[in-house]
């Protein structure tokens, strides 16, 4: 492997910092949130009983793991408890990999300036952010199920959530459209000719 050093001013090095200790934060959090899933998995499986039934009185699933033939599991993953996500939290989870709309330091209009050379991004739906947030818990919660199980999955839950579950969702998606207008603005005023006085 080759090192690479990079020489950061004090305040830089200070913004570095404060977003290592964010997404270590973050990190943290769902690694908790994973440990408290595996526990609550571990105590559903203790409760079976020996005669392949649970305590509810539902069937087993087969023996081949198969995530779609879990009904309790459904159900779980339908009753997602939506007022732990605030739109705080959903936008850090959203930007973990940086901004969808891109800042420069110092630049009032990155397409004047020639940082940005392509048109701004279309704005992404409501559903886009909860895919975004739920995917990679609903691939934790069923390991076994494909790709498409887990977006039907995902769609169903959507489709059966109420309109303050959906909230943060919506408003997150409003904000980027509002964003998207602005970047457009933008664009549009860098590629007029200055006019003559």
């Amino acid at each position: 492997e080759k090192e690479t050093t990079i020489e950061l001013s004090d305040k830089e090095l200070v913004e570095w910092e404060k977003e290592r200790e964010e997404e270590l934060a973050l990190e943290e959090e769902e690694e908790e949130e994973a440990e408290r899933e595996e526990q609550e998995k571990k105590e559903k499986e203790e409760t079976k009983t020996a005669d392949g039934t649970t305590t509810n009185g539902e069937e087993k699933s087969d023996k081949d793991g198969s995530a779609m033939d879990v009904d309790e599991d459904d159900e779980d993953a339908a009753n997602v408890d939506m007022s732990t996500y605030t739109i705080e939290k959903i936008r850090k989870l959203i930007q973990k990999d940086g901004p969808y709309y891109p800042v420069y330091k110092d630049c009032d209009n990155p397409y004047r300036d020639g940082y940005i050379t392509t048109p701004p991004k279309k704005p992404r739906p409501s559903y886009l952010f909860y895919q975004g947030c739920m995917r990679s818990k609903f691939q934790r919660k069923f390991p076994n199920a494909t790709t498409g199980e887990i977006m039907t999955m995902l769609g169903d839950t959507w489709r059966t959530m109420t309109e303050e579950q959906q909230y943060p969702f919506i408003t997150l998606a409003k904000e980027e459209q509002e964003q998207f207008e602005k970047e457009r603005q933008m664009m549009e005023k860098a590629q007029k000719p200055s006019e003559m006085r």
